[in-house]
């Protein structure tokens, strides 16, 4: 459980860094950057919906398992 709350420290403390930087920046260089924000944007989706499913299956484990008891 400590390593899921630093995974989530560390997301937090690294996406205000590159909020910021998106902020600071020009459009123009912003434009530049579209393919490494595309990518990052795309494994962030494949993360959330990867815990959003690792949460649901739990659900559906702890179900099954209270159902024995």
């Amino acid at each position: 459980i400590t390593k899921i709350w630093d995974f989530n420290k560390t997301i937090l403390e690294k996406w205000a860094d590159v909020n910021l930087l998106i902020a600071i920046n020009e459009v123009k260089t912003n434009r530049k950057m579209k393919k490494g924000l595309k990518n990052i944007a795309n494994n962030l989706r494949e993360i959330a919906h990867k815990l959003d499913e690792a949460a649901e299956e739990k659900k559906c484990v702890d179900i099954v398992n209270e159902n024995r008891d």
